[in-house]
């Protein structure tokens, strides 16, 4: 986003996203990316998260008694789940709170969100072959301001006055979510 008013770069965007998310994710929406080109954007992002997450568990070593890698199809499933479950549960959750974004602005949101989210996992995954402790540091830090990028993404989708709505809605996402499973696993007796 030059200041002619031309367009910029992905790398322009990505700084527009990651210093002022809210009016970043303004910029998006406004390219009008719709139907057939964001499910590719949507799909695209599942396999790079799943590239990136699958090479990082190459990377790492194995926890004691682990029983070998998860198959490459194994990252897609739960990338793409990840993706499918957040922006079907932030676009009703956000509606009913009052927002006003469509399902196709929630997917594209999310759809960056997870973009977003890859820069930082090869970030983490540098910075942790270099200092563990460096990588622990930059994980925290790297969650925190993840959640609070998604809210703000959200809150520009649902048109939401503050990111603290957002937030709440990320946070009883998370926790609803989370009773779920929790849920899922007793009646399937697993143990949690």
């Amino acid at each position: 986003m030059s200041q002619s008013g031309t367009e910029g770069t992905i790398a322009d965007l990505t700084k527009l996203l990651l210093r002022t998310p809210r009016l970043g994710m303004r910029a998006v929406l406004d390219m009008g990316i719709r139907g057939a080109t964001l499910f590719q954007l949507a799909a695209l992002m599942i396999v790079l998260a799943s590239i990136v997450a699958y090479g990082i568990g190459a990377l790492a070593p194995a926890p004691e008694g682990a029983e070998g890698m998860i198959a490459p199809i194994g990252y897609i499933l739960v990338a793409g789940g990840n993706l499918a479950v957040t922006s079907v549960v932030l676009y009703w959750g956000g509606r009913m709170i009052g927002g006003t974004g469509d399902f196709q602005d929630v997917l594209l949101a999310m759809s960056v969100h997870q973009g977003v989210t890859i820069l930082f996992q090869v970030v983490f995954a540098l910075a942790s072959l270099v200092s563990p402790a460096l990588g622990a540091v930059l994980l925290t830090v790297g969650v925190f301001y993840l959640i609070y990028l998604m809210a703000a993404y959200v809150a520009e989708v649902h048109g939401f006055e503050s990111v603290w709505k957002a937030t709440g809605l990320i946070i009883g996402m998370i926790f609803g979510l989370a009773f779920i499973l929790l849920f899922l696993f007793t009646l399937f007796g697993q143990p949690v």
